[in-house]
C-alpha cells in the first residue's frame, strides 16, 4: 500500500508539472504571461505519514511559487510564516487595492504589505471523519 501511495504521489507531481507548463504556455501564446502574476501552491498532501492531518510543520507546510512578470524576484526565497488566509489581502495589495479592514489575514507583498514578520501562526486539524479528538499542540517559533 505504501509503495502504491508514493508512486501515485510522484505520478501526480508529473501530471501537475505538465499542467502548469501548459497554462504558462497558454499565457505566453496569448501575450499575457508578462502581464500576469501566477501563484502556484498545493494542498497539504495525502495519506503518507505526517502529511495533511497533523499540525506538525510537515502537515501544514505547503510549497508556493509566485511567478512575476519579467522574472522580477526570480530565485528569491521568502521564509516568512504565512497562512492561506493571507493570500486574499496579498493579491489585493499586489493589485494596488487596499484590503478592507474586515478582511482576515495580512498582505505580505505589494503596496499594502504588513512589514512586521510574524513570530508564530495558528494551525488546527479537524474533520477526521470520525468522532476522535486530536489534541496535538505544537509551538511554531520563527
Amino acid at each position: 500500500m505504501a509503495k502504491r501511495d508514493v508512486r501515485r504521489l510522484y505520478s501526480q507531481v508529473v501530471a501537475m508539472d505538465q499542467r502548469v507548463g501548459g497554462i504558462l504556455a497558454e499565457l505566453e501564446a496569448a501575450g499575457e504571461l508578462e502581464k500576469t502574476i501566477v501563484f502556484w501552491y498545493t494542498d497539504h498532501g495525502g495519506p503518507l505519514p505526517r502529511q495533511k492531518r497533523t499540525i506538525y510543520d510537515s502537515g501544514i507546510h505547503v510549497p508556493m511559487i509566485i511567478r512575476f512578470p519579467n522574472r522580477q524576484l526570480a530565485g528569491k526565497v521568502d521564509s516568512q510564516l504565512l497562512s492561506f488566509i493571507d493570500l486574499k489581502p496579498t493579491v489585493l495589495s499586489l493589485a494596488g487595492i487596499e484590503p478592507p479592514s474586515y478582511v482576515d489575514g495580512k498582505a505580505w507583498m505589494g503596496e499594502f504589505a504588513d512589514t512586521k514578520e510574524r513570530d508564530y501562526i495558528f494551525a488546527a486539524a479537524d474533520r477526521f471523519d470520525n468522532e476522535a479528538t486530536d489534541k496535538i499542540q505544537v509551538p511554531f517559533v520563527h
